[in-house]
């Protein structure tokens, strides 16, 4: 602080005198050579009219210039779920939770982008550390330092480079036909029996999946590379469904979703039907139909059918 005049402060290191030197503008009192390394007790003491009065009480300072160890290259970040993904993987999390494990008591991280310190927030409970402001499209290399309480930084880790893709892929074609249990083509449109029908999506580009919508919403299905069919995982309900799938990239971006086609599921094949006993005759009367007859086009009962039944005749076994 501020002296009357005529008044000098004296430095003392450790209880010795030492040259020193006075600012009058801010007060302050600076040794004029380096101090050592370690803790020093520093007080001081006013001269005036050629007399020095008693030391100040000393106070510890503690002179810390060694810096941390270079910490080791980051290589995982932390994804929405908290799960552990490789840096270097391609994605579309433009604040990255960049794992770098634990801190010793008053070590804060420095964060650098492309060899640049950028703002960032360290997350003790699982060791991140996240970029304050999103970063841009395209790769970065990604590095940090450590400091210590006495403000030594570490040199850099070794970067790592980190590919950041936020464009989604472009709005898929319309499906419009699925495999039959032969492998051949039918139009999706036209009602199936089939309550996992293999939709035909086509080959889909390097790292991008395809993701199925029934009714707008999302449902868990299989991806067939070979025949380029998505088939739900679980059977569809019978009646009408909405039927459209997006496309997902390898960094998670998602496409709008395809136009929706009408899938109407029926009721599968009914029971076995019963054996037929008799047939018309002539004159619509019942006749056995195991009887002899010189009829060559037997008109055989076999009863009503059910809306969109059809029935099959076999002869011999054949249809």
């Amino acid at each position: 602080g501020p002296l009357a005049a005529g008044e000098t402060p004296v430095l003392y290191v450790n209880g010795t005198e030492i040259p020193s030197t006075y600012n009058a503008t801010d007060g302050t009192l600076t040794p004029n050579s380096p101090l050592a390394e370690g803790s020093n007790d520093l007080s001081y003491a006013i001269t005036a009219d050629g007399e020095t009065g008693p030391a100040s009480d000393p106070i510890s300072f503690v002179l810390d210039t060694t810096a941390p160890s270079k910490p080791a290259a980051p290589s995982d970040r932390l994804d929405e779920a908290g799960n552990e993904q490789p840096l270097t993987q391609l994605s579309n999390d433009t604040t990255p939770s960049i794992v770098i494990g634990p801190l010793a008591t008053g070590e804060t991280p420095v964060l650098y982008v492309n060899g640049t310190e950028v703002p960032s927030t360290y997350n003790a409970t699982d060791g991140t550390l996240t970029p304050n402001s999103p970063l841009a499209e395209g790769e970065h290399e990604l590095s940090y330092a450590i400091q210590d309480a006495a403000g030594n930084v570490s040199p850099a880790s070794d970067a790592v480079a980190f590919n950041l893709d936020t464009t989604a892929p472009s709005k898929p074609a319309t499906p419009s036909n699925r495999l039959d249990e032969a492998g051949n083509e039918q139009p999706l449109a036209q009602s199936t029996d089939d309550s996992t029908p293999s939709i035909v999506v086509g080959p889909m580009a390097a790292g991008d999946t395809p993701v199925l919508l029934v009714n707008g919403i999302e449902v868990p299905a299989t991806y067939n590379a070979a025949d380029g069919t998505l088939t739900p995982s679980t059977a569809l309900p019978v009646g009408t469904h909405d039927i459209s799938y997006a496309i997902k990239d390898a960094a998670g971006n998602t496409s709008t979703p395809s136009d929706a086609v009408s899938l109407a599921v029926t009721t599968p094949a009914g029971s076995k039907p019963a054996t037929p006993s008799n047939r018309l005759d002539e004159d619509g009367n019942q006749q056995a139909l195991n009887e002899p007859s010189n009829d060559s086009t037997p008109s055989i009962v076999i009863g009503p059918l059910a809306a969109g039944e059809t029935p099959v005749l076999y002869v011999n076994g054949t249809e």
